[in-house]
């Protein structure tokens, strides 16, 4: 008994200090603190929720994150919120979108497009309420990963289609409505597909049911993306509802490290004027258990990778930037640290040694290694007698 407590007060304890250096996005609070985020008109907070449209026609809002995401680092990441929409009326439409963009809104757009920007770029999960064909109302699940014109009725979300990237549900009206007076859990988790790793594996699940679990390729202008802007919009047209997010986490967790840079300085050859150093040394100035993870190093501007790290030679002051994997897969690359190498010129004073008389003896023993005659490191000392 008193193991097994030692070992769930462990697992307790190495969560929360985990998650202490975690990087999670929220939008929680009663009122909602919204420090971080950008805000389009309409939208607003109210109490405990953010409203991205009132109930009323023709109206379009947003929020979005303000910190700039790569996601090239992360081989896994998860948003999770809740959501409702809800209206006096029948009439119903046009739904909420979470998104991740490279250019996200920055003002109102209204109607079919659920909030999303014209000709966006990135990844779109739409909770379609209102069918642009047959103008009824549904509850669709849309996913586009590309460019999504967005400039009409049926250049939308929900008229992209791309093999391998886009996706949408049947009519879940009957069994999971998306309108109603309660809020809904929305969980979206991806991966990096290991059969095909530019492409992301999305789970998508409402209120604990399976929604789509499949892999997506990001298409046209979307493959091209370096970063993108996490956050969600909504709109109504002819039809509307309030709709209505809370509870927003968005987990992009990277591997903690201890420190941002180390320097050290080193003489150089005196023959070649390179300076030599293993620069896997320095991982456990950056994680206490470097086995855990991988490290790639690069030259400051470099996206080539140092081919022997063991043994890197430098002739001027350098930076190598240290980007650190997670061996399980369950974190976010680091690629915030830096080593800083100075190349120093060698540098040594006179130190003058004294010990006792040998019981009188007339002579002395001397350590002479523990003359500081230098402080360069990698220094190599040689006695000669004169």
């Amino acid at each position: 008994m008193n193991k097994n407590l030692l070992f769930y007060l462990s697992i307790f304890f190495f969560c929360i200090s985990g998650k202490s250096f975690s990087q999670t996005y929220q939008l929680t609070g009663n009122p909602v603190t919204t420090t971080g985020w950008t805000m389009v008109s309409p939208t607003q907070v109210n109490t405990d929720f953010i409203q991205l449209t009132p109930d009323t026609n023709n109206q379009s809002g947003s929020i979005r994150l303000n910190d700039p995401i790569n996601l090239k680092y992360c081989d896994k990441w998860r948003v999770e919120f809740d959501f409702r929409m809800d209206s006096n009326q029948t009439s119903n439409g046009d739904g909420i979108a979470f998104w991740y963009l490279a250019n996200p809104p920055v003002a109102s757009v209204l109607g079919s497009g659920l909030g999303v920007s014209q000709n966006a770029v990135g990844l779109i999960v739409g909770l379609d309420t209102y069918n642009n064909t047959t103008t009824a109302t549904m509850s669709k699940v849309h996913v586009a990963y590309g460019q999504v014109e967005n400039t009409t009725d049926n250049n939308n979300v929900e008229f992209f289609n791309v093999a391998g990237s886009s996706f949408h549900s049947p009519d879940l009206n009957t069994t999971q409505p998306f309108q109603g007076t309660t809020f809904k859990h929305v969980e979206v988790t991806a991966q990096v597909d290991p059969a095909a790793p530019t492409n992301w594996i999305l789970k998508i699940t409402i209120d604990g049911n399976i929604i789509c679990n499949q892999s997506f390729a990001p298409s046209g202008t979307a493959a091209a993306m370096t970063v993108g802007y996490f956050g969600f919009s909504a709109s109504t047209g002819g039809a509307r509802s309030r709709h209505s997010i809370k509870n927003v986490k968005i987990y992009t967790d990277k591997v903690p490290i201890l420190q941002n840079s180390a320097t050290q300085s080193f003489c150089p050859n005196p023959t070649t004027g390179y300076g030599s150093v293993n620069l896997t040394s320095f991982n456990s100035q950056f994680v206490s258990n470097p086995s855990n993870y991988t490290f790639t190093y690069y030259p400051l501007g470099s996206s080539t990778p140092i081919a022997n790290p063991a043994n890197y030679q430098f002739n001027a002051n350098t930076t190598v930037t240290v980007v650190i994997k997670d061996n399980a897969g369950l974190l976010c690359d680091n690629p915030d640290g830096k080593i800083l190498l100075v190349l120093a010129p060698f540098k040594a004073e006179d130190k003058t040694i004294t010990m006792c008389n040998n019981n009188k003896a007339g002579t002395a023993i001397f350590n002479l290694n523990s003359a500081n005659v230098t402080n360069v490191p990698g220094v190599t000392k040689n006695t000669i007698k004169h």
